[in-house]
Order: structure tokens, then C-alpha cells, then sequence
């Protein structure tokens, strides 16, 4: 039997990294509060989780979360990637995350901390060298600018209370859960409703000449747990595997294991003119620090994506 060795909680636990992150941390015996805006997690709640549920930007309901669960350690992933009012996408992001502080502060706690920032802090480099921690930041969209925005919110509690904060820069995650709305769980998508013969076998697709570091969510949340236990409050990590692929190479081998053969046509309107054409990270800084590496494959991530969409066509919650 695990010894629990710590109470953790993981905002944003019914999205698709905060499940991962909360499989993982109930498997080491940690005691895991989960924290999300849906009432009910798409998941069975096991022994030593607990999940609370409410609006983070709610003061009240940030005090009782600290209150209630006083964790030695925070995974905040809670926060939106779009919205169509971009004021949303700020009061997520941002707000939610001051109200947090706020709510730990006020309670006098010191746990480490890690902020889920994003790679979309870099925006457009004209570099097509890896992107280090120390590259320019420059977001393009207003989900890049809103986790800028959260870094600089946050770094404020870290250099006036000290609290220990750290921050995770990830790349392009990838995995099975991955929600619609993202061009691989989108193609994934169509393909296993192709191959149910519930859709046309046609893949509707976005621009594919995007090249992007693409990261296996399962990797990331190892590198999030190695981060809050080697890393330096105050810095900022990527969480990235140094290498790109276009979202183009992604489609062909999604289509490669598609069981029926298949088509493809573009939409104009899936073209985004804020899109950045090439993003490559470093991991440099994590690796030294940690060993780090990613261990799964492109080919893996996109097979196991597949494969998640394969049972939620076949088995509609």
C-alpha cells in the first residue's frame, strides 16, 4: 500500500492535461483534489481524490477550494484556450489565476505552485532556431497574450510573498483526450467517424504547411511533476521535444492507419491569418535541470489519439 505523501490540487481537472495529471498523481498516493467549472468530472472519482466544482474567477469559491483542500502543491491548468468574446479568454486566464493567489495567500500557505503557461507566449519568431527560455516574448493571439499576462500576474506573488511559483511553457500536446477544436483530435475525429461510416470519407482540413513541436500529454505531465520537485520558483520551463513536424506529415499518418480509405479537402475557412507558420522549442533548460525526455513517439501520440476517438464514436457518452 502507497504511503499518501502529499495533498495536491489540480485546477482545471476535467480538461484534457488536468485528467492525465490526475491519474498520475493518484497513482504515486498522493491525496488529489481535482477543481473544475464542470459540475460532475468526466471520470469516476477513486479513493483519495475529491473533486470540487465552480467558477475559479469567484472569490469565494477560491477561498473555500484553499480552504477545503490547503494543498502542499498546485497544478493550475485551469483557463480556456479561445473563446469568441476575447475578454473570456482574459478573465480566464488571468483573473482566475490572481483569484487563486489571492486564495493562498490569504491563507498563509506555501505550496509549490506550477502555472500552466504556454509556447503561444513566444508568438512569431523569424528564427527557425529552437526557442529558449530566454527568446523574446511576443504573443500573436489574445490566448498567447492572456498566458503572458498570467506569467507577469503571477511573478508578482513570487517576488513580493515569495510564494514559490513556477512556470511551464509547453508546446503542442498531443494525446489521447484531446478535445476537438485542434487540427490532430479534429482529424482523428472524422477519420474514426469515416471508418464507422457515420461521416463521408473525406478529412476536412485547415492549413497543413504548419510546422509545430508536438509534445505526448503524457510526457508533459512527467515533466510538470520533475519541474515542481527540481525546479526554481520563479523560472520558466519548456516543455517541448526539441523537434517539428507539420500538421500536413501529422494528417498522413493519421490517414496511413485509417481502416477505409480516404480523401481529403481543405477549408478556407479553418485558415487562421494569426496562425505562426514554424515554432520549435528547446528543452535544453528542463534537461539539464531534470534528464528529461520525452519517451513517446509522434506516431505513438497520434495512434492513441486514434484510437480514443475509434471508442468515443463507438461508445457516445
Amino acid at each position: 500500500m502507497k504511503v499518501i505523501m502529499n495533498r495536491v490540487l489540480v485546477t482545471g481537472a476535467a480538461g484534457f492535461v488536468g485528467r492525465h495529471v490526475m491519474e498520475y498523481l493518484i497513482g504515486e498516493g498522493c491525496a488529489v483534489f481535482g477543481f473544475d467549472l464542470a459540475q460532475m468530472p468526466p471520470f469516476e472519482t477513486p479513493t483519495h481524490a475529491t473533486y470540487y466544482s465552480g467558477d475559479l474567477c469567484d472569490k469565494g469559491t477560491a477561498e473555500n477550494l484553499i480552504s477545503s483542500s490547503r494543498p502542499d502543491i498546485v497544478y493550475h491548468f485551469a483557463g480556456i484556450l479561445r473563446s469568441e468574446n476575447p475578454i473570456d479568454v482574459y478573465h480566464s486566464n488571468v483573473t482566475g489565476t490572481v483569484t487563486l493567489l489571492e486564495a493562498i495567500q490569504k491563507q498563509a500557505l506555501k505550496p509549490k505552485i506550477l502555472i500552466a503557461s504556454s509556447s503561444a507566449v513566444y508568438g512569431d519568431t523569424s528564427s527557425k532556431k529552437p526557442i529558449t527560455e530566454r527568446s523574446n516574448v511576443q504573443p500573436v493571439t489574445h490566448y498567447g497574450a492572456s498566458k503572458a499576462a498570467q506569467e507577469l500576474g503571477a511573478r508578482q506573488y513570487f517576488l513580493s510573498s515569495q510564494m514559490p511559483i513556477l512556470f511551464a511553457r509547453t508546446f503542442n500536446l498531443i494525446g489521447p483526450g484531446q478535445p476537438l477544436g485542434l487540427a490532430c483530435s479534429d482529424f482523428a475525429h472524422q477519420i474514426a467517424m469515416a471508418e464507422m461510416g457515420r461521416s463521408m470519407r473525406t478529412v476536412v482540413t485547415g492549413e497543413l504547411h504548419t510546422k509545430r513541436d508536438f509534445i505526448d500529454v503524457r510526457d508533459a505531465v512527467h515533466a510538470y511533476t520533475l519541474i515542481v520537485k527540481l525546479g526554481t520558483p520563479g523560472l520558466a520551463y519548456n516543455v517541448c521535444s526539441g523537434k517539428y513536424a507539420s500538421i500536413g506529415e501529422c494528417l498522413r499518418i493519421l490517414i496511413k492507419m485509417a481502416k477505409v480509405p480516404l480523401t481529403t479537402t481543405q477549408d478556407v475557412t479553418r485558415v487562421h491569418k494569426d496562425d505562426v507558420p514554424f515554432q520549435v522549442g528547446s528543452p535544453a533548460r528542463l534537461r539539464r535541470l531534470t534528464g528529461w525526455k520525452p519517451k513517446l513517439p509522434l506516431r505513438r501520440s497520434l495512434e492513441d489519439l486514434l484510437d480514443y476517438w475509434r471508442g468515443k464514436v463507438m461508445s457516445p457518452e
